[in-house]
């Protein structure tokens, strides 16, 4: 919560000087609600990448600084690749096995352990590694011709054009639907129920 607090503020202060120095006069209200867009665009950066890039920003944009201008000042470009790893989460989880467009995120996840591994990391470590990692990576040709989740893991089906597939770029989409004998097992994890649970469901995967 602290850390939290202290990253709003520090958005604030930021938004506030901006403000003065390129002639914005926002409401309280709009302010507010500048200061939320600009919170959740930079959740990618770490405290201390965050506060440079702030701090850069009044010495080199000509303009009110944006979200896009402060993320390329802190020289993340694994922060916005890392906003797209985030959404094929909320998406698939580590259920679905995954394609990024971009392959250096096809590498990055493979050095880190894995799709299903990248998944279950807490969001601070994964947020570390990742973007020290996405500024490594050069050669791209041997990325992994797509990232593994847990159906496919575990053997469900040996046919990967069946495999729940989740194609990420400018959008997420599903490439591929599962087959009709694994939909019970989609739409109970959809309802929230437990992975190990539905094993014992009729049609399961068992035999």
């Amino acid at each position: 919560m602290e850390n939290k607090r202290r990253r709003v503020e520090l958005i604030v202060e930021f938004l506030q000087t901006a403000s003065l120095l390129y002639n914005r006069n926002y409401s309280k209200e709009e302010l507010r609600k500048l200061a939320q867009v600009y919170y959740n665009a930079l959740s990618p950066l770490d405290d201390e990448s965050l506060e440079k890039a702030l701090q850069e920003a009044f010495r080199r944009c000509q303009f009110f600084p944006t979200p896009a201008d402060i993320l390329a000042l802190a020289g993340r470009r694994g922060a916005e690749a890392l906003l797209d790893v985030y959404k094929a989460i909320d998406k698939g989880g580590p259920y679905s096995s995954v394609v990024f467009e971009d392959k250096k995120i096809m590498c990055v996840i493979e050095a880190l352990g894995g799709w299903v591994e990248v998944c279950n990391m807490p969001t601070g470590v994964l947020q570390k590694k990742f973007i020290e990692l996405y500024e490594t990576f050069t050669n791209t040709i041997h990325a992994p011709t797509h990232l593994p989740g847990l159906v496919e893991l575990d053997g469900w089906d040996d046919d990967r054009k069946k495999i729940p597939l989740l194609v990420v770029g400018s959008q997420i989409k599903e490439a591929f639907l599962p087959p009709a004998r694994l939909q019970p097992f989609v739409q109970a994890l959809a309802r929230g129920e437990k992975f190990e649970d539905l094993l014992a469901l009729p049609g399961g995967c068992e035999g």
